[in-house]
């Protein structure tokens, strides 16, 4: 079955067509043909066989007539049966649309990429299939917030948004998700957090809790995140205690405190990011603060015009 990650980038080159021409001439170089249409058509490209051969996406660049038959595939992981279908999709366009067929392959994994970009010999004496790939190594890095086009945001995020310039890519892939709905948003944001090392994965956390459009639901659901994380601290703790003072005690205080913890460190952080500073008397109130006050605090936080407002939710 295709990954989330997978279904996202094909329907990515879907949607945005004109993406797959851009990273062709931008980042790869390619001279294509003059077109002054683009459209996508159905990847079946099977022969009347018994074989099926299904491209993830085929786009059809034409000026008048059919200039150029663009097959995109999505490749996440080396699969070599795969590769040997690459070129008969080259072939069943170019019969079937009667112009040159070009392959392009999208892959957010370097090794992938290196295997991909292999020349494949497909008949003798010379006949070699050379793919165009586009991978880490050639995703031009966006640190500019690209509303108009969030797709090329998105593919910057998933090459390098565990790189040196994480914290930049980041903010201008987040910057760019008011360009798209909710719901194409948030599956955005899952793909790339998916993919991301964990300290990477934290920053974008932050950045979320810090707010950008989407940012409400969002925060909820890293809210919840961080209290299953601070429940599985309290179980883990709760073991060990459980073991000396009784187990059923040690776990319940245990999920208690892990989850309070959690609460507070990411409360903490939401004032600093909002306020610009957290003084100690406020970090004071916050660690003993309930998390029923915690919790209205994470909802306020966005909203408030002081720290005293949350000082007084705190107290209450």
């Amino acid at each position: 079955m295709p990954s989330a990650l997978h279904e996202v980038l094909v329907s990515l080159f879907r949607e945005h067509p004109e993406l797959a021409p851009h990273l062709l001439t931008t980042a790869l170089s390619v001279d294509l043909p003059r077109y002054s249409s683009l459209r996508v058509v159905s990847g079946d490209l099977s022969q009347p066989a018994p074989v099926e051969y299904r491209a993830d996406v085929v786009l059809l660049l034409e000026h008048d007539e059919p200039v150029l038959a663009l097959v995109i595939e999505v490749q996440l992981r080396i699969d070599a049966r795969k590769r040997r279908s690459w070129p008969v999709y080259l072939a069943a366009g170019h019969a079937q649309f009667g112009c040159p067929a070009l392959l392009l392959v999208v892959t957010p994994d370097a090794q992938v990429a290196r295997w991909a970009g292999d020349p494949i010999r497909v008949a003798l004496p010379s006949m070699e299939l050379r793919p165009c790939v586009v991978g880490p190594g050639v995703v031009p890095v966006v640190v500019t917030p690209h509303q108009e086009a969030p797709e090329r945001a998105l593919l910057s995020a998933l090459a390098h948004g565990g790189g040196p310039h994480k914290q930049d890519v980041l903010h201008a892939f987040l910057q760019s998700l008011p360009g798209v709905d909710e719901e194409t948003a948030k599956q955005y944001i899952d793909v790339v957090a998916s993919t991301l090392p964990e300290v990477a994965r934290k920053e974008l956390r932050a950045m979320l809790i810090e707010g950008y459009e989407y940012q409400s639901q969002l925060v909820k659901e890293f809210l919840e995140e961080g209290r299953e994380e601070g429940r599985k601290q309290g179980r883990k703790q709760g073991r060990q205690e459980g073991r000396k003072e009784g187990r059923q005690e040690g776990r319940q205080e245990g999920r208690q405190e892990g989850r309070k913890e959690a609460l507070s460190n990411i409360v903490a952080k939401q004032i600093q990011l909002k306020f610009g500073f957290l003084s100690p008397k406020v970090r004071a109130y916050i660690d003993r603060a309930s998390p029923e006050a915690l919790e209205r605090i994470a909802e306020r936080v966005l909203t408030a015009s002081s720290i005293e407002e949350l000082i007084t939710e705190i107290s209450s």
